[in-house]
């Protein structure tokens, strides 16, 4: 339960991270680095933890055929693609990421945050990873949720007409053409 608990207290110092942006706080890279420290570590105690469920055979080689792509995904999308230093960064405004991972669907963070779980509930068997990575992607989800309807409207002022054009969390045809297509320009 401590486990569940230092894995959402990283989700919500992160929406705080995301608050204190509005007003360009100098400092809010270390609540990032916090945030992410706590969740990650979270997910590493829980997958480490003795207590294993019986799962069928084979479930471990699904669980690695998730993981990898799965945590790929999720740092290439939050770190590689787009460093978290120059997100919600001011310039002559704010600019708002519509290429690469972000040309897919709006939060792709949140796909291989989920793929990441699990692969790794299948592959380490852990129980309390069973539990807990059910209730942080559900965290997960209500934050990007919350991104998605109050505070990137707020911070990108065509945060709307990307809405219009780029699936929120399911990719589409089209999203994947113009992923693959951005993927090529750079």
């Amino acid at each position: 339960m401590i486990t569940t608990c230092v894995g959402l207290a990283g989700i919500a110092v992160l929406l705080l991270y995301d608050l204190v942006t509005l007003r360009q706080w100098r400092g809010r890279g270390v609540l990032a680095l916090l945030g992410y420290g706590l969740h990650g570590g979270a997910i590493l105690a829980a997958t480490l933890a003795s207590e294993r469920c019986a799962l069928p055979v084979g479930s471990a080689g699904l669980g690695w055929l998730l993981f990898l792509p799965g945590f790929s995904w999720l740092i290439y999308s939050l770190f590689l693609f787009a460093p978290i230093a120059n997100t919600y960064v001011v310039r002559d405004g704010p600019v708002l990421i519509t290429s690469g991972p972000y040309a897919c669907c709006r939060h792709p963070g949140l796909i291989g945050h989920a793929l990441t779980i699990g692969g790794l509930v299948l592959v380490s068997r852990s129980t309390m990873l069973a539990r807990g990575g059910l209730i942080w992607i559900g965290a997960n989800l209500v934050y990007v949720l919350w991104q998605d309807q109050w505070l990137f409207p707020r911070l990108f002022p065509d945060y709307n007409d990307y809405k219009m054009t780029t699936p929120m969390l399911i990719p589409s045809r089209s999203s994947i053409r113009y992923l693959l297509n951005t993927w090529r320009l750079q």
